[in-house]
């Protein structure tokens, strides 16, 4: 017994609260991170990239791998032409309606811009709405983020 007449308990005592403490933490931090990584598995199924068929014409893909459809989405291309002038097409759900699950083409021509011969200098931002009504935007570089816009 303690000189304050405080009962302390037994350290195996103290070990197995801290060990039951941390199991419960545990319990419940896990299938939190697991729920994450899958709702990050599925919007990274969301994705669009444009390729050129000529120097007028050109295909915007746009894939919706998810079981859900996107709302409010936004599509825009951008590119440098030959005078080095930024040329930039936008299309949305506005013109198209709700995206659903699968793939989608949709044509473009470059209009007074003359689109690149390789298709890597088309850049491609897609903004949309989830159905879980979060507001993204899959970045030209690939990476998702929450829409700040």
């Amino acid at each position: 017994m303690s000189s304050c007449g405080i009962e302390w308990g037994a350290v195996s005592d103290w070990v197995s609260g801290i060990g039951s403490l941390l199991a419960v933490v545990v319990a419940l931090v896990l299938p939190l991170r697991a729920n994450r990584d899958q709702e990050r598995a599925r919007l990274a199924s969301i994705f669009a990239w444009a390729e050129t068929s000529s120097p007028v014409q050109g295909s915007l893909w746009l894939i919706n791998n998810t079981d859900s459809p996107i709302y409010d989405w936004k599509a825009t291309i951008t590119w440098s032409d030959r005078d080095g002038a930024v040329a930039e097409l936008s299309t949305s759900s506005a013109d198209h309606g709700l995206l659903p699950p699968g793939r989608h083409n949709f044509e473009f021509t470059g209009g007074a811009h003359v689109l690149p011969a390789n298709d890597a200098q088309l850049s491609v931002r897609l903004s949309f709405t989830d159905a879980a009504g979060r507001r993204l935007v899959r970045r030209s570089t690939g990476e998702l983020k929450d829409d700040a816009t």
